[in-house]
């Protein structure tokens, strides 16, 4: 399965002379919520913009029919001096060198949600991007919606909207698929 991201409305935390640079971390927890998260995907940085739609797609495996399984994506404003380039260096870097660097500031510590669960928290010295939201989403759910689509409101406001799809090229039904064209 392939998760295509969005965001829309979503509040500025870079200040008055600032635009957030929204980039989205797609976290498993598996059959429970309850799970620790391990991180799967990361998407690109979508500089100076408040209504991203990710072009990066990230790829979700171990979904089995009939057995819950939860993601969480998380949506942070990218703090580009943690790099030590530009937003303008940064902005010219393809998707995948951007998820590099991205996936590399998060992989030793995402932030862990409050004991309420109400808003996830960081420690500023060890994870320098600041939060905008988190929206907790079970697959079973996601494949039974109108168009495979979800959507959650962000802690901070604005809302993220997923989208799931069957990966192309993937799955018997599609081989079977690919060797009739080649054969017309």
């Amino acid at each position: 399965l392939q998760l295509h991201l969005s965001a829309r409305d979503l509040k500025n935390l870079s200040g008055l002379m600032g635009m957030s640079d929204p980039f989205a971390v797609v976290t498993v927890r598996g059959d429970s919520k309850k799970n620790s998260p391990k991180v799967i995907g990361c998407t690109e940085v979508v500089f100076n913009n408040l209504s991203p739609s990710w072009s990066h797609v990230v790829f979700l495996d171990g979904y089995r029919f009939g057995v819950p399984y939860y993601f969480e994506v998380g949506v942070f404003d990218f703090d580009a001096t943690t790099t030590g380039k530009t937003e303008l260096e940064l902005s010219r870097m393809d998707v995948h060198e951007q998820s590099l660097l991205t996936t590399a500031a998060l992989e030793p510590t995402l932030p862990k949600k409050s004991k309420k669960g109400t808003k996830p928290t960081t420690s500023s010295s060890s994870f320098p991007h600041k939060v905008m939201g988190t929206g907790l989403f079970e697959m079973g759910q996601l494949l039974g919606s109108r168009g495979n689509v979800a959507s959650k409101s962000l802690q901070t406001g604005g809302v993220l909207t997923v989208h799931v799809e069957k990966c192309q090229g993937s799955g018997d039904d599609d081989a079977d698929v690919a060797r009739l064209h080649l054969k017309l």
